[in-house]
């Protein structure tokens, strides 16, 4: 990703074969994919998950925690969705006042795309019915509750879809091709602030609240 104190203008990404030609929903269901900013201890040891004194950055929306922090992603609709951002605005990351000592920025690409070809039921597949998946643990070993019918806990990585009989398709490699243009930080730059919010967020207000407080419940 980028380094140094700059001003993304725009991100855009799309899933790709090893030819680099965008692969179509149909064959292959983009979940989701996300791009998450952070801080890492310039100590830490390589992992595939964050470090545990990892700083997550949040973007600017109201949903709690660690549920949609990313800056940039969501699922199949944002396919071919431009993002361009407009003079003289741009969004800020990598200014050295802001990363705490011993930290540096890095950036986090999680991609969750599903195959879809020669599967029994499309629709099912994509909405991760745990039935198709024939899965009873989660990505953890932990057992999945008898009453959960379906959702990530059932097409973590390498879980497969029910197949049609006989179906037997080509291995193929697939990636998350992603353009970013930047322009250097100068003061002429306007910052822009990115908000994800979640139509199933509930909020609740103190008695003696004046506004909205902090008590969001994103799912």
């Amino acid at each position: 990703m980028l380094r140094g104190h700059v001003a993304i203008k725009s991100f855009n990404a799309e899933v790709v074969d090893e030819a680099g030609t965008p692969v179509p929903l149909h064959e292959t269901y983009l979940h989701h994919w996300l791009v998450v900013r952070y801080y890492e201890s310039k100590h830490a040891t390589h992992k595939v998950n964050l470090p545990s004194d990892s700083v997550l950055i949040r973007n600017s929306g109201t949903c709690q925690g660690n549920t949609l922090p990313q800056y940039f992603g969501l699922g199949s609709e944002t396919r071919g969705t431009a993002t361009d951002i407009p003079d003289p605005f741009g969004i800020e990351i990598g200014n050295p006042a802001e990363i705490p000592e011993g930290f540096e920025e890095k950036w986090l690409v999680n991609v969750h795309a599903i195959d879809t070809r020669g599967v029994e039921d499309k629709l099912g597949c994509t909405e991760c019915k745990c039935e198709l998946y024939n899965v009873t643990v989660d990505e953890s070993g932990r057992s999945i509750r008898p009453d959960y019918k379906g959702g990530l806990l059932c097409c973590y990585d390498h879980t497969q879809c029910k197949l049609k009989e006989g179906f037997e398709g080509p291995k193929r490699s697939l990636y998350l091709k992603y353009t970013v243009e930047w322009v250097d930080w100068d003061d002429f730059i306007v910052p822009v602030k990115i908000y994800i919010i979640d139509v199933t967020d509930t909020l609740k207000l103190s008695d003696d609240s004046k506004g909205m407080n902090s008590d969001h419940n994103c799912k």
